[in-house]
């Protein structure tokens, strides 16, 4: 329900098209510092690979994928792949919670697959960013648990705590009920038994 991959059809970028970006992103910032492959589910793109080769070769410094960690967690010559790239990896963790999952992402089994990923991203060495996108009434309650399993995982280099933003698809809400950075802020205060 959150999600940009459940959003319909969309268009697919073709690696010409990606490469000619790139290119127009290096002539006009000089020395990029940031490429983050999103989508959707930029993983299943059939040349996501080579596409983050290219931003690669035109030295951008941090080529980020931005994944939910299916493909990761089941597939070993795209983890290869991902050794041999070396990108940042932003990786869609909500919590611990069937129903989080649920409510959040429409698939409330998926944790098991999300550590696999997890775990094998550590085997090959690559940081990651833990992405929750935190809902009130739905996972609120989990972000200290995320930073206690983060500072625990040998693969976690970070969480970006994204509050739900409310439009397009969304239900019905009031925008005066919405959840905001320092609510997030001072719920980890709370759940984290003083470390943060």
């Amino acid at each position: 329900p959150l999600c940009f991959a459940n959003a319909g059809a969309g268009f697919t970028l073709t690696l010409d098209e990606v490469e000619g970006i790139l290119d127009h992103l290096v002539a006009t910032e000089g020395n990029p510092e940031v490429v983050q492959f999103s989508g959707g589910e930029p993983s299943i793109h059939p040349q996501i690979v080579p596409m983050m080769r290219a931003a690669k070769a035109r030295h951008i410094r941090h080529v980020m994928l931005n994944t939910n960690g299916k493909r990761i967690a089941h597939d070993d010559a795209f983890l290869a792949d991902l050794a041999e790239v070396r990108p940042s990896v932003y990786f869609q963790f909500d919590g611990f919670a069937e129903d989080t999952y649920q409510t959040i992402r429409g698939e409330p089994d998926i944790l098991e697959e999300k550590l696999r990923a997890l775990d094998r991203l550590a085997t090959i060495g690559l940081g990651v960013v833990l992405v929750p996108a935190i809902e009130r009434g739905v996972n609120l309650h989990e972000v200290g648990a995320i930073v206690k399993f983060a500072l625990q995982h040998p693969a976690v280099r970070g969480i970006t705590f994204q509050p739900a933003f409310h439009a397009g698809r969304h239900g019905a809400h009031d925008p005066l009920q919405r959840l905001t950075i320092p609510d997030i802020v001072q719920a980890l205060e709370e759940q984290t038994d003083g470390l943060l």
